[in-house]
């Protein structure tokens, strides 16, 4: 009887560990968006805060939009891939844009 019951627990133990192992991977496999983050920073390499971003997909009509920290820094999460146009305004600053591709989860 002690071996059949040893060699039950042993079977839920290693039916566990696989269960435990397939989690990551089946999360690290659904993921299909990334991060798109930078740091707008004027001509002479002085950071820009309050800088509006935006970043829009004509085709999906996705856009969001966020605006840079003290530090000139922005960051969006969760965006699904594809490519996209993003965008910077400033007030006393010309526009800029640049088409950007998120196609893999690394920032």
């Amino acid at each position: 009887m002690r071996a059949f019951l040893r060699g039950i627990v042993s079977a839920f133990l290693r039916i566990c560990g696989l269960i435990v192992v397939a989690l990551p991977l089946q999360a690290q496999s659904t993921s299909n968006s990334g991060t798109v983050s930078g740091t707008v920073t004027d001509p002479t390499g002085a950071v820009v805060p309050a800088a509006t971003i935006s970043i829009r997909n004509a085709v999906s009509q996705y856009e969001r939009t966020t605006a840079t920290n003290q530090a000139g820094f922005f960051q969006f999460t969760n965006v699904p891939f594809n490519s996209y146009q993003l965008t910077v305004t400033m007030t006393g600053f010309s526009s800029a844009s640049q088409e950007v591709k998120v196609a893999s989860v690394v920032p």
